[in-house]
């Protein structure tokens, strides 16, 4: 897959339209849907990666994966989570599971963690490292993954 193409976003994406696919077309829960809670958890997630994409603005850092870092950040929503926007698509893919109320949520949340975990999150971390050395261990010792 070419880099460009190899985004969180767009694997979002085609997770939510898998789950929207499954909830219409294949498993729909009758009375599961929950659009309200649904909406709420994905304002919480989409809230999470603005206060996090304000932290790449005020280091004058990439935002875009495979990139190497100019800043390791380690304030705002990264005093939390050493990676709060892949945590906040992951908030994002529950609330819209919530919305369609489908059974392949259940299977699908899991796998869209491997992927980021495997795709971007590890070798992002290989580059902090490269890049901060001991400043990017101390830090990683210190926050969690996930939170």
């Amino acid at each position: 897959m070419p880099k460009w193409l190899d985004l969180p976003p767009l694997w979002l994406i085609a997770m939510m339209a898998l789950m929207y696919l499954d909830a219409v077309y294949v498993a729909p829960m009758p009375g599961w849907p929950m659009p309200w809670l649904g909406i709420a958890v994905m304002a919480l997630g989409v809230a999470l990666a603005g206060w996090a994409a304000i932290s790449f603005r005020a280091q004058k850092t990439t935002i875009v994966p495979h990139q190497p870092p100019s800043a390791l950040i380690t304030g705002g929503a990264f005093a939390y989570s050493r990676n709060p926007i892949y945590l906040a698509d992951v908030i994002v893919l529950v609330g819209w599971g919530l919305i369609w109320g489908a059974i392949l949520p259940f299977v699908l949340v899991p796998i869209f963690i491997w992927i980021l975990t495997s795709r971007f999150i590890k070798p992002e971390e290989a580059r902090l490292h490269a890049a901060f050395g001991e400043e990017f261990e101390t830090y990683a010792m210190q926050v969690g993954r996930w939170f």
